[in-house]
């Protein structure tokens, strides 16, 4: 139930310390994602020698999904890659029921942002979670 999210920029510093550390926390039964995917010099390295399980979507792909048929295309592509590699996907940013619906279309299988909730502190948290569970 616990995931751990890491950037590029951590893993940029040594790779291969990285791949041990990840890999020990993966025996404790810990996910590991990862985050901003797509920005800075996101490599296939990573998703290549890296024990991950989920590559979270930068924000600016969902954000310029509909820009232009490009865009749409991208993203498309990375939610294949990661389908078929069976790493779980989350769009980060999401904003609105047509982005939400495109990204379920495309094969994404979670997301977040403000379309689900403004950022909450964590008594908020429990209380929306207790109140979707008495639905």
């Amino acid at each position: 139930r616990f995931t751990l999210e890491i950037t590029e920029d951590v893993l940029m510093e040594n790779l291969g310390e990285a791949r041990g550390r990840l890999e020990k926390l993966k025996k404790l039964n810990i996910s590991v994602a990862l985050d901003d995917f797509g920005t800075g010099y996101s490599s296939l390295q990573y998703i290549h020698s890296l024990p991950l399980d989920c590559i979270k979507l930068d924000i600016a792909f969902v954000r310029h999904v509909f820009d232009s048929e490009k865009e749409a295309r991208m993203l498309h592509t990375i939610i294949d890659m990661a389908n078929a590699l069976n790493l779980d996907t989350v769009a980060e940013g999401v904003e609105t029921e047509e982005q939400l619906s495109w990204l379920a279309e495309a094969g994404c299988g979670k997301a977040q942002g403000f379309y689900f909730s403004q950022p909450l502190s964590w008594a908020d948290a429990e209380k929306l979670i207790r109140r979707e569970r008495a639905k």
